[in-house]
């Protein structure tokens, strides 16, 4: 087969010494400079680039370094834990490092051009390498005490003082026993440039040659023999002991270096990640019975014995019940900090979870699916995993499929020839694991256990239909006895189905169509595969479409009932392990029923009914999908049966291959009046399974017809579209009987390439009866194919790279035959005139579209010919093609339909309406499922019923008195296709000009009017009188035309040369707005510097070249002119010669910008300038841009400030979940809020009062082209992210009177027609005056235009300004507790810093910590001794910065960081390689500022309590009692600053619950004490944590992450909180205290499921009570709703008496 190459690594064919030339790159290669952009493609580790490093002695060395390796013995046991210790350290350094080398002799020094060598491995840095490659590795920043030096060592001293200290560090490494010495090197410099410092001693393992790791496998279906396979390092053959006195002797295997793949250059399992496996002993234990227990031990007298180990036999084939486990992609991670080359983080949770299960008698069997220890060539590996699994392999049968990172390597004879496998080439995979496979690199294989028959493939190897593995899956589906294995398995590793999105496809198409087939032939029940690190599960599903749906049982569990088998379900199963694959935000795939991206592994349970299917999740335990499958004992079958039946009657021998559906066989009652003639059929016989609709004679009557034989037909790749159109055609009687008579004809095949096709085809396609058997093969087709599609190339067996459309072959074929019969009498159908011809006569019928004016009988009807009816069937109500056809021939109304009467086009009442005017014999009837742009094909997956029979209404016909015979028609089912959208012909040239091209992918929905108006008046740009919906033209142009009529432009197709689209929707859209196109047209008049004014220029430009040609021109046009234009909104992104970009950009963001920089320029072009804050109009705002009024309503204040602002767009935000119409989204936009504590001064007061207050937004003036955005998309760490969501809009908008700030505004301007290619796509921002768009700050409200009389300096008394923090007045003089807040401003994030932006937001809503600040800005802070104070200091000085409007980004924090993670390394733009906790930043940097502002004092805080400036904002205190019967209380008060809330047990569902199980009394168990005894007395204890002090800010951290052996968890639970919190009586240690009332004013929210990857936001509370959504850069406001519904992680609330603080 063809092989499957993916140069995700170049390899070199240069010269051995060409080492370091970059001059050819990868084609695949995402990035070629950076470690980072590697690791994001290849995943590889840090630590995995290691062994691509120069490494030397270190430069004057220390001559007090020192490393030692402390034991348990003399030597190395098989499975230990070893410290390491460095010690004579003098400065420790976050970059010193400590690597496990093995074998110990190994070179680590300089190779020269290793560079060239290892290029594959994914690493393409110039620099030297390390020779061999580190085991694992740690920093030694992994001891908390080593860059503290808290372990000193006084190594000098004169006179009693210490001249010269040192530190010391350790770090503690496992070990398994690899046979071969290790060496611990000391290393500095980290990962990237490494040298060498001091290495240890080399150390042996006690026993090289102790057997160890032993896995089982079944070599049969009996349960009666089991292998046992296990590593020792002795070469001699040993022994199993099991059963009470068996044994059986090991046959010994291995693999050399020379076994490894390799090329040029040489793979890492040849090279540097070669190490020795020992030796691999295999022995078969027989005379087992099956479902039963037994024990053995393995080893011999020599090397030593392994311990007893208890081990079960699977079920026998035939017997009822099997239990078993199944996942992919497992791999494995340390079981130390370590790092390795690679990890896979979920590996240990997963094996954890699942030998709990062994170890409880619940499995009979495992099955791991590919991609087995990811070693990848780097050989110690396979050691560690075979360690891991253990407690699993070593217990049941470990059965193994091959995956790609076992076998794929280049030029090895794998499918896909990628360096997955890093060199292993499958060798090592299949001497560990040595499978009932029939020889060496064939690694598939069938076995039986209980009631399953398991047929386990290899995806690696070639599947095609004539390979060897094809034809042996084929034999063994259709050998299995399903009496005795009712249920069929289907294993392999890369999927068929998956939603997963990546740089790589995850499915192989060809795969699917070679392969799929079989699986539906044979009625497999359950397919599993992994390779796509997630769960997800399918429907009952087939060649993309769901064939059966699963109903809910008892317990809601997905339950098939396959006794009546439709198709099998698919499972991806390869979440043990690897990092997850995350979803995409929106899935469209009908199939995919359930996905998860947890850890866990399948669980299953069959019996001979039932076949059971579980996820479980591995941190919890639990199951969180069911699938059941049942089935009743008789056979299974799919969709066809065969038989012996009598051939007078129906002629035997159907090819099951052929995949042809018999749904009624024969009658077994002759007609008497059956008259047998040539051609097949029958007068009076009933045969449904042929298509001999009628009798047939020799003199046949019109309209009876003959047809052919049903024969299969045969596809040697991606023809299944022809199949399917021809096998429909043939379904048409009437066509059929048009082919015979063809085939009377000698037709030249290089004249007319269709009807001789035909003609041939029909020939020999009946020249066999049907007990023939074989499926035919239409190669005649081939001209026509290659005339169809000539871009596409035919291979040398006919088939094709890629699928076609169904329809727009159909519609081809049609147009062409009818083109060639045409020609053939001489005719010609090149004129406009309808030229009819033997085909049409057949599928072609009259439609009639009607256009009703009011007032005008006269009308503008269209007739027109049509091949098929094109049905929409998008919209949500329609379901049935009753409904469909409904919806095509309703009447619409027309919008802006204009007459000219007395030299003026007056708009009036009009509506059009499709009627079908004469009937085809046969109706071919197309349901719009696909679709086509820059997002690639789309398609509609949904039913549509349709009858068996088809009556066409009334409403459907132009006369309803035609023939009702004509209207009742039979559907042949084939002859229904999936056609997509488009229909051509030829047509009067006066109405409408032709010549569309197909490849632009424009629909024409009304061609010509027959009919013509007596007013009908033609002028250049337009037409008046004459209704065109196809056409822009709105309205009458005329030479003088009066103000607000308007030419428009014809509608033209823009080439999109790559990711241009956003610019075509755009520019389209723009050009559907009649004054905006007017302007450009005066633009043409103007001499526009193309530099002075670019934006300009361009649109004059496009507007005269785009109108410089008709329609018929039938052209795409470029709009080139726009680069300059694009180059200055997108600077930092390239343009390629064609005028194609690398990607794609925010419709919304280029529409703002156009409008933006035109509005500049044509001020600029008048010597105005927008700089200044008052606005200024220009040409173009007096078309697109209105004006908004903010109203804020003061209870008895009359002077309220009312906020008027220019507006671009109107942002509607549409996610909440009562949002479904345009309309709600407007009301929300102008809906009254109520303002939380807004402030006030009444006279003679110094402290503000709070009052009650509102806040409305409305339409001050409206624009005549109103464009709505509704916000959709999302900016953040975690990448943009889009809401998918229906929201419905009229064509006819009215802007009501709750919208408007003067309800009496003129109603006509209140009345808007929706341009509908206008609609934009658009995201969240509108920029005034100057903000910068790349900030993507949204600024809601501006200037206000009314001043309050009490508005003071420094602040706002009494003005609302809902953009700021301000939460409270501030005066000179302020009160106490009346604290000023920052404004809102988005934080940069130049990577993974969200983590810190949210924090900082969330401490900005927090009014006294902001006082604070400011307070600190008046002093002079040294940046050394005070890094934090100084950086808050910093950074409140620039942040509060007014009316700047860009995000703002916090660099100042920089050192604060660096000293948060020392070990973390900040890159040159201030991003981070990897995210941090929230939570821990926000304690670290309260307790450095307190630490700080102590030492500003002279204080310290080694004394227990010693009260800050800060923690008289955020600590409280809290008292825990313990009491002990018969003993006074014991009380300890400390000092808290966040309340750390468990919330993993179940009853925890509020912060309430979380608050009570915090201060809940708990017995303290093995609580002692003594009274005077020497044994301390057990006594009964209890205690308890209660409130003492409240703080003015209360923070509870959600305690969702947790930190162990299996790496960080997290907790994704929802906990319900308050916006309004009081403190009870039970959490306080005195029930008097006050201050308990709290209100929230921030949250920060981690999203993501897991730990590893995320995103930080924050939610915070302003002044007027309106909360926002701070997402680094971008700032959203959100409702109420949105702030509680989040799975939050630290809470802040404030003390409701909080200004009686000071």
């Amino acid at each position: 087969m063809e092989k499957k190459t993916l140069f995700l690594f170049f390899f070199f064919t240069f010269s051995f010494f060409i080492s370091c030339s970059s001059a050819s790159s990868p084609p695949l290669i995402i990035g070629r400079n950076t470690i980072s952009e590697l690791k994001n493609h290849t995943r590889i580790s840090e630590f995995r680039v290691i062994n691509r490093r120069f490494l030397q002695d270190c430069p004057d060395p220390n001559p007090y370094l020192g490393i030692n390796v402390s034991l348990s013995s003399s030597g190395l046991a098989d499975d230990e834990n070893v410290t390491v210790t460095v010690s004579g350290v003098l400065i420790p350094d976050k970059s010193d490092w400590i690597g496990m080398i093995t074998p110990a002799n190994s070179d680590i020094s300089f190779c020269p051009l290793n560079t060239f060598y290892y290029k594959q491995t994914g690493d393409l840095s110039d620099l030297p390498l390390l020779c061999h490659y580190p085991v694992k590795a740690q920093y030694l920043s992994n001891d908390p005490s080593y860059l503290n030096c808290k372990s000193k060592e006084c190594k000098e001293s004169e006179d009693g003082e210490c001249l010269v200290h040192t530190c010391s560090g350790s770090i503690s490494f496992h070990v398994v026993n690899i046979r071969t010495e290790i060496e611990f090197v000391f290393f500095t410099g980290g990962f990237d440039t490494p040298c060498i410092l001091k290495r240890a001693q080399p150390i042996s393992f006690s026993n090289p040659s102790s057997p160890l790791h032993a896995h089982l496998s079944s070599i049969d279906s009996t349960g009666t023999s089991m292998r046992v396979t296990w590593v020792s390092g002795d070469k001699i053959p040993q022994h199993v002991q099991y059963g009470g006195g068996s044994s059986a002797t090991s046959k010994v295997s291995t693999f050399t270096n020379s076994d490894m793949c390799s090329g040029t250059p040489e793979s890492p399992a040849k090279d540097f990640g070669w190490h020795d496996p020992g030796f691999i002993h295999s022995a078969v234990m027989t005379g087992l019975k099956p479902s039963q227990t037994y024990s053995y031990r393995y080893g011999s007298d020599s090397v030593g014995w392994s311990d007893q180990i208890k081990f079960k036999t699977p079920p026998a084939a035939g017997s009822d019940e099997l239990r078993f486990l199944a996942y992919g992609d497992m791999g494995k991670a340390p079981l130390d900090p370590s790092l390795e080359h690679y990890i896979q983080p979920g590996s240990l949770s997963v094996v954890k979870a699942m030998a709990d299960e062994v170890a409880a008698g619940n499995v009979d069997s495992v099955f791991h699916i590919g991609d087995i220890s990811y070693a990848t060539g780097f050989l110690a590996e396979w050691d560690f995993f075979l360690h891991l699994i253990t407690p699993i392999a070593s217990h049941v049968s470990y059965m193994t499929a091959i995956g790609n990172h076992e076998r794929d390597y280049a030029d090895s004879g794998s499918v896909y020839e990628t360096p997955d496998s890093g060199g292993e080439c499958g060798v090592a995979y299949e001497t560990y694991f040595q499978m009932p496979t029939a020889s060496k690199d064939k690694p598939w294989y069938s076995i039986e256990q209980a009631s399953v028959h398991f047929t386990v493939m290899s995806t690696e190897h070639d599947w095609t239909e004539n390979s060897e593995q094809y034809k042996w899956m084929k034999n063994d589906l259709a050998s299995v006895d399903r009496s005795r294995t009712p249920w069929v398995i289907f294993a392999g590793h890369r999927p068929m189905y998956s939603s997963q999105e990546g740089i790589l496809p995850s499915v192989d198409s060809d795969f699917v169509k070679a392969v799929e087939p079989l699986l539906l032939e044979n009625k497999v029940d359950l397919v599993i595969f992994g390779h796509v690190h997630n769960y997800e599960r399918t429907c009952a599903v087939f060649d993309g479409e769901c064939k059966g749906m699963p109903t809910k049982d008892a317990d809601g569990i997905d339950t098939y009932d396959n006794s009546n088998y439709t198709a099998p379900v698919q499972a991806v199963i390869g979440m043990a392990g690897f990092s997850l694959d995350e979803f995409p935000d929106n899935v469209d795939n009908s199939w995919s029923l359930k996905r998860i991206s947890e850890f866990g592994y399948a669980r299953l349970h069959a019996t001979k009914d039932d076949l059971k299917l579980e996820f479980v999740n591995a941190k919890t335990r639990e199951d969180s999908t069911r699938l059941n499958l049942n089935q009743s004992a008789e056979a299974v079958l799919r969709h066809i049966e065969f038989g012996h039946y009598d051939t007078e009657d129906f002629e035997d021998g159907l090819s099951q291959d052929e995949d042809f559906q018999n749904w009624n066989l024969v009658t077994k009652k002759k007609s008497k009046k059956k008259k047998k003639k040539a051609g097949g059929g029958g007068g009076g016989v009933s045969n449904s399974n042929k298509r001999a609709a009628a009798a047939y004679n020799e003199d046949y009557d019109i309209g009876v017809f003959r047809q052919l034989p049903i024969r299969g037909l045969s596809n040697p790749g991606n023809l299944c579209f022809m199949n399917a159109t021809l096998q429909a055609l043939l379904s048409c009687s009437p066509f059929v009987e048009l082919l015979h008579q063809l085939t009377q004809c000698d037709i030249p095949k290089d004249d007319y390439p269709t009807l001789s096709a035909f003609a041939r085809f029909i020939s020999k396609f009946d020249s066999t009866t049907l007990n023939d058997g074989r499926s035919f093969c239409a190669s005649m087709f081939r001209p026509v194919l290659e005339k169809f599609t000539p871009d596409v190339p035919t291979g040398p067996s006919g088939g094709r790279p890629r699928q076609e459309d169904a329809q727009e072959f159909l519609s081809f074929l049609m147009y062409e035959m009818h083109e060639e019969l045409l020609k053939m009498r001489g005719c010609s159908s090149s004129s406009q005139q309808y030229v009819p011809s033997e085909l049409t006569q057949i599928f072609w019928g009259q439609q009639k579209s009607i256009v009703r004016v009011e007032g005008n009988p006269d009308s503008a009807d269209i007739v027109q010919p049509f091949l098929l009816l094109h049905l929409d069937i998008h919209p949500e109500n329609i379901i049935t093609m009753e409904e469909a056809l409904q919806l095509f021939s309703a009447s619409e109304t027309i919008e802006g339909y204009k007459t000219i009467s007395t030299g003026k086009a007056d708009e009036v009442a009009a509506s059009r309406s499709v009627k079908i005017q004469e009937l085809p014999p046969i109706l071919m009837v197309h349901m719009m499922r696909f679709g086509y742009g820059c997002n690639g094909t789309t398609k509609l997956n949904k039913t549509v019923s349709y009858p068996l029979q088809l009556v066409l209404g009334d409403d459907l016909l132009a006369d309803p008195t035609l023939d009702q015979d004509s209207t009742r028609l039979n559907l042949n089912q084939s002859a229904e296709a999936v056609l997509r959208h488009i229909e051509f012909g030829h047509y009067d040239t006066e109405d409408f000009e032709d010549g569309l091209s197909q490849d632009e992918d424009f629909q024409n929905w009304n061609l010509v009017t027959k009919k013509k108006s007596k007013k009908k008046k033609k002028k250049a740009g337009g037409g008046g009188g004459v209704s065109n919906s196809n056409k822009r033209a709105a309205a009458a142009y005329n030479e003088d035309y009066d103000i607000g009529v308007f030419r428009q432009q014809p509608i033209r197709g823009l080439s999109n040369p790559g990711n241009l689209c956003f610019m075509n929707a755009t520019l389209q859209a723009l050009l559907s707005c009649s004054p905006f196109v007017e302007l450009l047209h005066q633009l043409r008049q103007c001499d526009i510097p193309k530099d002075d004014y670019p934006t300009l220029s361009a649109f004059a430009r496009f507007i005269s070249k785009f109108d410089s040609t008709t329609l018929n021109d039938g052209r795409s046009f470029c709009a080139s002119m726009f680069r300059p234009v694009l180059e200055k909104f997108t600077p930092d992104v390239p343009t390629g010669p064609s005028g194609g970009r690398p990607r794609q950009e925010d419709a919304q963001e280029f529409l703002s910008f156009l409008m933006y920089e035109m509005h500049e320029e044509l001020l600029k072009m008048r010597g105005c300038s927008s700089s200044s804050q008052q606005y200024v109009p220009s040409e173009l705002t007096q078309i697109f841009w209105g004006q908004q009024k903010s109203i804020v309503r003061v209870e008895g204040n009359p002077d309220s400030a009312d906020i008027v602002q220019p507006f671009l767009l109107l942002h509607l935000d549409i996610h909440p979940e009562n949002i479904i119409t345009m309309e709600e989204a407007l009301q929300l936009f102008s809906a009254s809020e109520t303002i939380e504590g807004y402030k006030t001064i009444s006279t003679g007061k110094v402290q503000a009062d709070e009052v009650a207050a509102s806040r409305s937004v409305k339409i001050q003036e409206l624009p005549p082209i109103l464009m709505l955005h509704m916000m959709r998309f999302g900016y953040g760490c975690n990448g943009t992210t889009k809401l998918n969501k229906t929201v419905s809009y009229p064509l006819q908008l009215v802007v009501g009177d709750d919208l408007l700030a003067d309800p009496t505004l003129d109603q006509d301007s209140t009345r808007l027609n929706l341009n509908q290619s206008a609609e934009a796509v658009l995201r969240q921002l509108e920029f005034e005056d100057g903000l910068s768009q790349d900030e993507d700050f949204q600024n809601w409200n501006l200037v206000t235009k009314k001043k309050s009389k009490k508005k003071k300096a420094r602040g706002g008394v009494g003005v609302s300004n809902s953009n700021k923090r301000a939460a409270a007045a501030y005066n000179e003089d302020d009160d106490i507790g009346v604290f000023r807040q920052q404004p809102i401003r988005g934080l940069s994030n130049p990577g993974n810093l969200c983590f810190m932006n949210a924090t900082l937001q969330a401490l900005l809503s927090c009014s006294p910590f902001v006082e604070l600040l400011h307070q600190l800005t008046q002093c002079d802070i040294p940046k050394d001794d005070y890094p934090t104070l100084y950086a808050f200091a910093s950074f409140i000085s620039k942040f509060d910065t007014p009316n700047d409007g860009r995000s703002f980004c916090a660099s100042m924090f920089r050192p604060v960081l660096d000293k948060f993670t020392p070990d973390v390394t900040t890159g040159p733009s201030g991003g981070r390689p990897s995210q941090e906790d929230a939570q821990e930043l926000l304690s670290f940097l309260m307790y450095e500022m307190h630490e700080e502002l102590l030492n500003m004092r002279g204080s310290s805080s080694s004394n227990q309590d010693v009260p800050s400036e800060l923690s008289q904002i955020f600590w409280g205190k809290e008292k825990s009692v313990i009491r002990v019967e018969g003993n006074p209380d014991s009380v300890i008060v400390q000092p808290f600053l966040l309340l750390h809330l468990e919330i993993h047990p179940e009853t925890v569902r509020t912060i309430q619950d979380a608050l009570q199980l915090f201060s809940a009394s708990e017995t303290l168990e093995g609580y002692k004490t003594s009274t005077g005894k020497v044994q301390a007395d057990e006594v009964a204890a209890s205690r308890s944590v209660k409130i003492q002090e409240l703080p003015p800010i209360l923070m509870l951290h959600l305690m969702r992450f947790g930190y162990g052996c299996n790496g960080t968890t997290k907790l994704n639970k929802a906990v319900s909180y308050p916006l309004e919190l009081v403190v009870g009586d039970e959490l306080l240690a005195d029930p008097t205290l006050e201050g308990r009332h709290y209100e929230l004013v921030a949250t920060i929210t981690h999203r993501g499921q897991g730990p590893l990857r995320g995103h930080y936001t924050a939610d915070v509370k302003q002044s007027d009570g309106r909360w926002v959504r701070c997402d680094d850069a971008s700032i959203t406001t959100i409702g109420t709703n949105q702030v509680l519904g989040e799975e939050v992680y630290v809470l802040f609330y404030k003390q409701r008496q909080v200004v009686d603080y000071k």
